[in-house]
């Protein structure tokens, strides 16, 4: 079989990797190009039969195994998952789990990018189900090819493509029982629907797509200034773009664990007219100002042990580098164990030159909404801020001492 022109990114790989007909074409092209930075990562919802989990486990490995890729799995939490499932559905609520538990996996483990296996014939599928579902015309935009870590390489190939390469292999691939429930709407239109199109309709609905993302990204959207924990609009902007551009700014700007729902969107809506006040929705908290509005992570007491540089605390990275002047030296042999690397907390306070100054304090100096901290047995060391656009800032006791070049780092590995 012949190997299809594939554009892959630089990086290590993760395959988001079911098993079915697809992925299992996508893993076998990464044995082919990319065999030394891939690796396949398997989700279990748990909440099929598990005897059927169990073969299809069995078939992923040792399908993976065939091709020299490394398998991995995890686990969703049953219950978890549920609870998203009352609220918003089970499709939904798997969707949503599956696709954080691939970013916590490709993150922990020093990977650049999250493989799917989405194909033309997904493309076709995703606009129909917008266009039956009532969705904004903005949402016709369907499956885009790269958005933020996540890639999908197979977006030009059709599902015909995929099936005869993979028949042609004679490979065993997994069924997932569930994909045959045409309560699903998404089930209903592949197994009912896409049928009765031709591969001309199938390519309209694709071109769609296309357009609709062309258009909306080089005419109508707004740009968000993206820090991954951190995004900020421009608050003016979004008064006075149209409704539905507004509107898909601010689900941007705001999703994330929780469902964004119709009541908090008001919400928001209502804050963004007056240019003030804050909300919190799920972990994230909205900041509205005059200028702008900000939405965060809120981190709960997370926290890492330092033993040696470089030190990661979610995506930040703190290394030993000199950025500019005004970067911090700090003598790492005169600090006391145990070293923390944190984010800031309400009662924080940092001893500097000057005077004791409450960390929050500073950060609202530098209208920033949270820091990181580094800290010993004696208390805090430094205070990194320049990832938000503040100032680092080092504790008066190290400020003689003389020291290597520290620097945190955003998205770094």
């Amino acid at each position: 079989m012949l190997i299809p022109q594939l554009s892959l990114p630089k990086g290590r790989l993760l395959l988001a990797f079911s098993g079915g007909k697809d992925s299992l074409f996508l893993l076998y092209l990464l044995s082919q190009l990319a065999p030394d930075r891939s690796c396949a990562l398997y989700v279990c919802h748990s909440i099929r039969d598990n005897q059927e989990l169990c073969n299809e486990i069995r078939i992923n490995r040792e399908n993976a195994d065939r091709f020299n890729i490394p398998f991995a799995i995890v686990y969703l939490d049953r219950e978890e998952l549920l609870r998203y499932a009352e609220e918003e559905g089970v499709e939904a609520a798997c969707r949503r789990l599956r696709y954080r538990e691939l970013e916590k996996y490709r993150r922990d483990n020093g990977f650049d990018y999250i493989l799917t296996a989405h194909h033309a014939t997904d493309q076709a599928e995703t606009v129909l189900m917008r266009i039956l579902s009532s969705s904004p015309f903005y949402k016709w935009g369907g499956i885009k090819k790269e958005n933020g870590r996540i890639y999908r390489p197979l977006l030009e190939y059709s599902k015909k493509e995929i099936d005869e390469s993979i028949s042609s292999l004679g490979l065993i691939w997994s069924e997932d029982s569930t994909n045959k429930d045409t309560v699903f709407l998404r089930n209903h239109i592949r197994r009912d629907i896409l049928p009765l199109f031709s591969d001309e309709i199938v390519k309209t609905l694709c071109n769609i797509a296309s357009n609709i993302t062309y258009y909306i990204s080089r005419y109508l959207s707004l740009k968000i200034e993206d820090y991954g924990a951190y995004k900020r609009a421009n608050r003016i902007d979004l008064l006075n773009s149209m409704p539905f551009i507004r509107e898909e700014a601010l689900f941007n700007l705001l999703k994330g664990e929780k469902r964004v729902t119709r009541s908090s969107l008001k919400e928001v809506e209502r804050l963004l007219e007056r240019g003030t006040g804050n909300i919190l929705i799920g972990q994230k908290k909205v900041f509205f100002s005059k200028s702008s509005i900000c939405s965060y992570n809120i981190y709960l007491d997370e926290a890492v042990v330092v033993s040696s540089l470089p030190a990661k605390l979610g995506e930040f990275c703190l290394v030993k580098q000199y950025c500019d002047e005004a970067t911090l030296l700090i003598d790492f042999s005169a600090l006391r164990a145990p070293i923390r690397l944190r984010f800031s907390r309400r009662d924080d306070i940092i001893y500097l030159k000057d005077n004791r100054k409450r960390v929050r304090e500073i950060e609202k100096n530098m209208h920033i909404p949270y820091s990181i901290i580094l800290e010993d047995e004696d208390g805090i060391v430094a205070l990194f801020a320049r990832f938000l656009g503040g100032r680092d800032r080092l504790a008066k006791r190290f400020l003689n001492l003389s020291g290597e070049p520290i620097s945190l780092l955003f998205g770094s590995k």
